[in-house]
C-alpha cells in the first residue's frame, strides 16, 4: 500500500525522481525517469484522464479535452498534498537510503474489477514496482507531475495539453 509519494526534478541528472514509500511490504523506492520515458508516460496519463472522465466517444476533440480537464481539476482537488523536504518526512531517511533506479518502462491502466488504477514501473531485469491507486491519488500524481514539469526545461505537453482553459468552453455544455 502506498504511504508516501515524492516527485522532484534532479537538475544535475536532468531526470525526474519519483520517491515511493510503501507498507505491506515496507519498502522505499527512488525511481528516475528520463525525459523520453516521461513523454511516453504523459501520453498514457492523458488517456487515463480521459477514461476516468468517461468522455463520450462521439464528443469533439476540444470538448473531450475540456471535459477531461474539468474532471481532472475536480478529482485532483480531493487529493491530499503536503509540502515537505525529504529530511522532514517520516520516510525521508528510508528514501535517502534507497538506491536510485533508472526506469525503463511504465505501464498505466485501470482494473475493470474495482476501477483502481495500476501503475507498473520496470527498472531492471525482472524488477518492477506496482502501485494500485484510487482515482484521487492518480489525479493527484498527475497534478504533481504537471507542477514538476513546469520546473524543467523539457517543454513536454502535459496530459491536459498546453494552455487548456475551461473559459474557452463555457457555453458548450448543457
Amino acid at each position: 500500500m502506498l504511504e508516501q509519494l515524492m516527485l522532484r526534478y534532479v537538475a544535475a541528472e536532468d531526470r525526474l525522481e519519483l520517491g515511493l514509500i510503501t507498507t505491506a511490504p515496507a519498502a522505499a523506492h527512488r525511481l528516475h525517469l528520463t525525459r523520453r520515458l516521461t513523454r511516453t508516460w504523459l501520453q498514457q496519463l492523458a488517456k487515463a484522464i480521459e477514461v476516468s472522465a468517461e468522455v463520450p466517444a462521439s464528443a469533439a476533440p476540444a470538448t473531450r479535452k475540456a471535459i477531461a480537464a474539468a474532471h481532472h481539476e475536480s478529482v485532483a482537488a480531493r487529493a491530499r498534498f503536503e509540502r515537505s523536504s525529504a529530511q522532514d518526512s517520516t520516510g525521508g531517511q528510508m528514501l535517502a537510503d534507497a538506491p536510485a533506479a533508472l526506469v525503463r518502462n511504465i505501464q498505466c491502466g485501470r482494473r475493470r474489477a474495482d476501477g483502481l488504477w495500476l501503475l507498473r514501473f520496470a527498472y531492471g531485469p525482472g524488477q518492477t514496482v506496482s502501485l494500485l491507486l484510487k482515482p484521487e491519488t492518480l489525479h493527484g500524481l498527475v497534478e504533481l507531475l504537471i507542477r514538476q514539469l513546469a520546473t524543467t526545461d523539457w517543454q513536454l505537453d502535459t496530459p491536459l495539453g498546453q494552455g487548456v482553459s475551461l473559459e474557452a468552453f463555457r457555453g458548450t455544455f448543457h
